[in-house]
C-alpha cells in the first residue's frame, strides 16, 4: 500500500523555471520537515512539468517514508500515475533499516574542584537616539529591512 506525493506545474512550464520554489512534506503537529525538495534552478527538473516527490508505504504494521525525487511529465497528478507505478516496480522499496537499541551510556561528573568565585560585571548595550533599536542586516533579495525595537 502506498500514499504518494507529487508536484505538478499545470500551466505546462518547466519546474526548474519556477523562482523560489520549494516543496515541503512536514508533520503538522511538530512542524518538522519529513522531506524538503528545492525545486528552483534544479537542472534535473529541466524539461519536466512533474515531480514524484515521496511516498509513504506500509511494511508489516509500520509506515515508512521514501523520498523519490524523480522528474517526470504531467500537468495534473493523474498524468503521473503510470510513471509512479513504473518507478515503484523498477525500484522496489528497500527493507527498512533495523536500528539497534542504543547502549546505556552512563556519564559521571568529575570530582568537584575548588573554584574561586569572582564578581562578573555585565554592561548592557544601550543604543543612542530617540528610539532604541538593534541593528538589522542589509536587505536581502529586494526585501526591505525594518528596525527591531530593543527592550532593555
Amino acid at each position: 500500500m502506498y500514499v504518494s506525493f507529487v508536484v505538478n506545474y499545470y500551466s505546462g512550464d518547466e519546474l526548474d523555471d519556477i523562482s523560489r520554489a520549494q516543496c515541503h512534506l512536514f508533520n503538522p503537529r511538530t512542524g518538522i520537515d519529513l522531506a524538503l525538495y528545492e525545486i528552483s534552478n534544479d537542472s534535473s527538473l529541466d524539461k519536466h512539468t512533474g515531480l514524484l516527490m515521496a511516498c509513504l508505504y506500509r511494511n508489516c504494521d509500520d509506515w515508512y517514508l521514501r523520498v523519490l525525487g524523480k522528474a517526470t511529465q504531467g500537468k495534473i497528478a493523474a498524468d503521473l500515475v503510470k510513471d509512479l507505478q513504473k518507478y515503484l516496480r523498477d525500484e522496489p522499496t528497500p527493507e527498512p533499516a533495523i536500528v539497534p537499541e542504543p547502549d546505556i551510556i552512563v556519564n559521571f561528573m568529575p570530582e568537584s574542584h575548588l573554584v574561586q568565585e569572582e564578581e562578573i560585571v555585565v554592561n548592557p548595550f544601550v543604543p543612542t537616539g530617540n528610539t532604541p533599536s538593534v541593528p538589522v542586516p542589509q536587505a536581502v533579495s529586494g526585501f526591505p529591512s525594518v528596525p527591531v525595537p530593543f527592550v532593555p
